[in-house]
């Protein structure tokens, strides 16, 4: 917030200043009688481009677990899933949290820990519908945000980011690499629409062939009905 401070400082002050260099030449045009009235003007621009006192709300500063970022206050605050998913937060990284005076939360992560890639499978919970990742023995929680983005399925194989020098709980999907298990369920799924889309569009048109051969055998009923008026 500082520098955005700063930055609007150095605007005004620019038209300050080319408001002063345009006084000074009308001051070398103008006659003395007239210096004291422009110098007025000049002063009352100077005043009309002074910045307004600018509210930078409240600023927190602290280390996210996974789920939550713990601020220095001792406070628990909401990380929204799919912000910690795309920037691939991990335990331990230290984020800075904006909240302005309309309560929105604006988050920017500041140091982030080291970090070391993993490998693992991906599964589920039966019960809670939780995901976890196992990598070299451990089992680590992961987003259920994270997973859908990439659309996972368990067994599929996941590239994971973890800290380097701590033991944690949580990690990070980079990516996923799909099993041919959950590639050929999908596949299926597909066939199964494009089967049922077939089968609709064939009694459609098997529809519209009925209603063209029932409206024919109207107009032949009727033709006959004609005949047989004009034979009496």
């Amino acid at each position: 917030m500082d520098e955005q401070k700063i930055g609007l400082l150095k605007s005004y002050l620019k038209l300050v200043q080319k408001n002063i260099d345009k006084s000074m030449e009308l001051l070398n045009e103008l006659s003395l009688e007239n210096a004291h009235s422009t110098l007025q003007g000049a002063d009352a621009s100077f005043k009309a481009y002074q910045p307004l006192a600018v509210s930078s709300g409240e600023i927190v500063e602290g280390v996210f677990d996974g789920q939550y970022m713990i601020g220095e206050d001792g406070k628990k605050y909401n990380v929204p899933a799919n912000y910690a998913s795309k920037s691939k937060l991990v335990e331990g990284d230290i984020l800075k949290l904006a909240i302005p005076e309309n309560g929105q939360f604006i988050y920017k992560q500041i140091k982030p820990v080291a970090r070391v890639r993993l490998r693992g499978v991906l599964n589920q919970n039966a019960g809670n519908r939780e995901y976890t990742v196992v990598a070299d023995g451990v089992s680590y929680k992961v987003l259920t945000a994270s997973v859908t983005y990439f659309k996972g399925t368990p067994h599929d194989e996941c590239i994971i980011l973890v800290p380097e020098e701590k033991i944690s709980q949580w990690a990070a999907i980079e990516n996923i690499i799909h099993s041919p298990q959950s590639v050929s369920e999908e596949d299926e799924a597909g066939e199964n629409t494009s089967f049922l889309e077939s089968d609709e569009e064939e009694n459609e048109e098997e529809g519209v062939f009925k209603t063209a051969v029932h409206a024919n055998a109207v107009e032949e009923n009727t033709f006959e009905d004609l005949e047989d008026i004009i034979d009496t």
